[in-house]
């Protein structure tokens, strides 16, 4: 029985690495117009997220706050943006809800890149 616990433990484990490998990591957030966010990832892909729809939740109420808001940061390893040591958004929320920036005007963002937007 222990041979096949050990198995299967082995098979979940490689399929999360196998599903959060595939997620890029964050490389830079800027917070832009309402309570959106305009993330970078590490393969270039730029993607707007809309924090507005967590706001109703306790815990991301102090977003309301736009002050507050822009203080957004990466976490170390670009595991997820912050404000804080309370509040988070993961990189796997941000690269699955977040929407593909595809043309229009230009973002300045560090680097000397330009978020299309």
């Amino acid at each position: 029985m222990e041979s096949l616990s050990s198995s299967f433990s082995g098979i979940i484990h490689h399929r999360i690495s196998t599903m959060t490998a595939s997620i890029p990591r964050v490389r830079h957030v800027m917070p832009i117009e309402g309570h959106v966010l305009l993330v970078t990832f590490d393969n270039a892909v730029m993607k707007r997220y809309d924090v507005q729809r967590l706001t109703d939740r306790e815990m991301f109420a102090p977003l309301k706050n736009p002050h507050f808001f822009d203080t957004v940061a990466v976490e170390p390893g670009g595991y997820a943006v912050s404000w804080g040591p309370d509040i988070d958004i993961s990189e796997y929320e941000l690269w699955q809800h977040g929407i593909t920036e595809t043309g229009g005007a230009g973002h300045d963002v560090p680097g000397g890149e330009t978020a299309k937007g």
